[in-house]
C-alpha cells in the first residue's frame, strides 16, 4: 500500500514526551483551522477536505487523539485533557502573525465534544467553533432518542465493557485490512475513499485501545457544561443523519448563547464531506 504524503503524517513532540501526529491540508498560507476527527476515526478525515479548504482559504491542522494513528497513548485521559494537546499543536505549528490570533475549531461527529472542550478550556485561543454532524452531551434526558438500536448497544458496551469494544474494533480492522475496498463500500457512495488513507484503519494503527477510549469518553459525561462555551458555535446537521439525530445539534444551539444552526434538508451523516465547499466557505465568511 502506498505511503501517504508527508503532510498527512506530520508529528510534534508534546511537553510530556508523547508524540502528536497530525495531517495538514488546504492552503499552506491560509487561516488556521483545527479539525477534530470523528470516532472511531483519525486525522485522515481531513484528506477529503484538502481542495475545499484551499478554495476557502483554510489551513487545516487535523491531529490524532491519544492512542490513535500516530499519536502516543495517554493513560487515564479525559475529554478535558485533549485541549492541552491542541494548544501544544498550535504553539508548534502556527507561527508568525497568525500565532497571535485565535483560531477556528471544527468538530465532526464524535469530534464535537473535543472541539467544545477546547473552546471551554482555552477561550482566548478560539475564535469560533464549527460542529458538523456532531454528537451532543450523552447525559441529558432524551440523548438517545432516535439513535439506532445498534448504535445504542455499541455505546452501552463501550461504557460498561470496553474490552468487548476493543475486540469488535480489532476484528473489524482485520477484515478491512484483508479487503481494503470494503471500507470505501461502507461509506456514503458520494465520498470517494483512497484505501491507503482509510481513516478507520489509521485509527487502529496502534491497536484498538485508543479508539475504544475515544468512544468511551464521549458516551460518558464530558466533565464540563456545554452552555459555558463562550465562543460563537456554528452547527450544521443533516436532516437525514441516520447515526446522530438532529436534536443533538438543536440542544447545543439552545444552550450556547452565541450559536447558529443549519439543518440541511438533503444532508446525512457525511455532511462535512458532501457539503465541504458550502460549510468551509460559510466559515471563511464568518471569520472575516
Amino acid at each position: 500500500m502506498p505511503t501517504p504524503p508527508d503532510r498527512f503524517r506530520r508529528e510534534i513532540a508534546l511537553p510530556d514526551g508523547r508524540t502528536l501526529g497530525y495531517a495538514e491540508v488546504g492552503d499552506p498560507g491560509g487561516r488556521p483551522l483545527v479539525l477534530m476527527h470523528g470516532t472511531p476515526s483519525s486525522r485522515f478525515d481531513a484528506v477529503l477536505l484538502d481542495e475545499p479548504a484551499r478554495r476557502a482559504g483554510w489551513r487545516i491542522l487535523a491531529p490524532d487523539r491519544p492512542g490513535i494513528g500516530r499519536s502516543s497513548p495517554l493513560s487515564g485521559r479525559t475529554v478535558l485533557d485533549w485541549p492541552d494537546d491542541v494548544r501544544a499543536l498550535l504553539d508548534a505549528a502556527v507561527t508568525g502573525p497568525a500565532a497571535r490570533s485565535p483560531v477556528a475549531l471544527l468538530g465532526f461527529s464524535g469530534g464535537a465534544p473535543y472541539a467544545l472542550a477546547t473552546a471551554h478550556r482555552f477561550p482566548e485561543r478560539v475564535s469560533m467553533v464549527a460542529i458538523v454532524s456532531g454528537w451532543g452531551p450523552p447525559d441529558r434526558p432524551g440523548a438517545y432518542r432516535g439513535v439506532p438500536t445498534a448504535e445504542r448497544l455499541f455505546d452501552a458496551v463501550a461504557r460498561r465493557a470496553p474490552s468487548l469494544t476493543r475486540g469488535a474494533l480489532a476484528a473489524t480492522s482485520a477484515i478491512l485490512r484483508r479487503i481494503p475496498a470494503l471500507g470505501a463500500a461502507l461509506l456514503d457512495r458520494r465520498v470517494q475513499l483512497d484505501p491507503a488513507l482509510d481513516p478507520f484503519l489509521e485509527s487502529v494503527r496502534q491497536g484498538a485501545a485508543g479508539p475504544t477510549d475515544d468512544l468511551r469518553l464521549i458516551v460518558l459525561p464530558w466533565g464540563f457544561a456545554v452552555g459555558a462555551v463562550e465562543a460563537p458555535v456554528h452547527l450544521w446537521h443533516g436532516a437525514d443523519d441516520p447515526e446522530i439525530p438532529a436534536h443533538h445539534a438543536e440542544f447545543v444551539a439552545r444552550v450556547v448563547a452565541d450559536s447558529t444552526l443549519e439543518i440541511v434538508a438533503d444532508g446525512d451523516h457525511m455532511l462535512l464531506f458532501t457539503h465541504a465547499d458550502e460549510i468551509l466557505g460559510a466559515l471563511a465568511e464568518r471569520s472575516a
